[in-house]
């Protein structure tokens, strides 16, 4: 009887603990996105703004968007891919969905869609959430690993200028890329022999908490497989190559946009320059900013201005473009199959 008004109370601090870290990173990202978008706009006539969005062309805005939807495709691929070694039945198709909700929710809550999607793979697929986690980890450490890699090539094609546009992005990138490669590194050594370490971890749990060792284990093994997903030898090629395609789509993505917006001098622009514009947008989006907005809108846009000499209104257009056609489908297509899409079709199937 007297342990009844504890337990509820410790309840209740838990609750309270988690809604206010979920309102303190929903309220930083928030607070991001308004000054970002302020950053963006504050120069810029609203009135011209929208006459360039007016003459946009549409067909290369439908053109990038079917471009990006086959990136999250080859992303459900290669998350597929990562999984095998825990879950060797996965389907494609039900990556992609889990894929698509994430993305859904990464444009409202800042970060939250890499939890989602493998909370909603495990609804979907009866997938180990573990598993599921780990390999998302994995995969945001190889993205962070490919843009350390285009960001170099980008520093030198323009000679220094970004990093005098945009005071130290080179630290920032420098510091991802260290992080990236000690985080597979990490990978590597906990992923490569899951047994191993799940029997060192038993050892430890044993000795020092034996009443958790069953549960811990079971699911550091889980957590574990799905690292070691990242280098398995039989996907390894595959996983290479599709990241890989994901940044050569998301650059054909960008490139295609060039050509939206006529009478702006962007057509120009060649397929290197659409490189060094994803990595500026990849860049935009690793800050927490619900789904990139604000911050996609403020870097391209001044970068658009300050290094090829665009129009304000018309890059701001261009960068709203970039935001819209990356954010527009995954919201819609992702939000319908959380909506849709449910545990007893998944069964049916199997």
């Amino acid at each position: 009887m007297d342990q009844q008004p504890n337990l509820t109370t410790g309840g209740d601090n838990m609750t309270t603990a988690s809604g206010f870290r979920f309102s303190w990173k929903m309220g930083l990202g928030f607070f991001l996105m308004a000054v970002f978008l302020w950053l963006s706009f504050r120069q810029t006539e609203l009135g011209k703004f929208l006459e360039a969005l007016k003459s946009v062309s549409l067909l290369p805005v439908i053109v990038a968007s079917v471009v990006q939807l086959a990136s999250h495709v080859m992303r459900g691929w290669r998350w597929k891919l990562m999984l095998s070694s825990s879950q060797p039945t996965l389907r494609r198709r039900h990556a992609f969905a889990a894929t698509m909700v994430g993305y859904a929710v990464n444009t409202i809550i800042p970060r939250g869609g890499e939890v989602i999607r493998a909370v909603f793979l495990k609804r979907i697929a009866r997938t180990s959430l573990a598993a599921g986690l780990s390999s998302v980890l994995a995969e945001r450490l190889l993205d962070l690993a490919a843009l350390c890699v285009l960001f170099p090539l980008t520093i030198w094609i323009y000679q220094n200028r970004l990093e005098g546009l945009f005071p130290g992005v080179r630290q920032a990138v420098f510091l991802t890329g260290i992080v990236a490669v000690v985080g597979l590194g990490l990978v590597w050594a906990f992923g490569r022999h899951p047994e191993r370490m799940v029997g060192r971890l038993q050892g430890l749990l044993r000795r020092f908490w034996p009443s958790h060792e069953k549960n811990i284990s079971e699911m550091s093994g889980n957590f574990f497989l799905g690292l070691g997903g990242l280098f398995k030898k039989e996907t390894a090629m595959e996983i290479g190559f599709l990241s890989g395609a994901i940044w050569l789509v998301y650059i054909l993505a960008n490139w295609a946009l060039i050509f939206a917006v006529p009478g702006s001098g962007m057509s120009s622009l060649t397929f290197v320059d659409a490189t060094a514009i994803t990595v500026v947008v990849a860049i935009s989006f690793a800050l927490p900013s619900p789904g990139g907005t604000g911050t996609t809108h403020f870097f391209v846009s001044r970068m658009l201005v300050e290094i090829y000499a665009i129009d304000p209104a018309q890059a701001l257009a261009y960068a709203t473009l970039i935001h819209l056609s990356a954010v527009v489908p995954s919201l819609a297509l992702g939000g319908g199959l959380a909506l849709f899409l449910k545990p007893a079709e998944i069964i049916s199937d199997r």
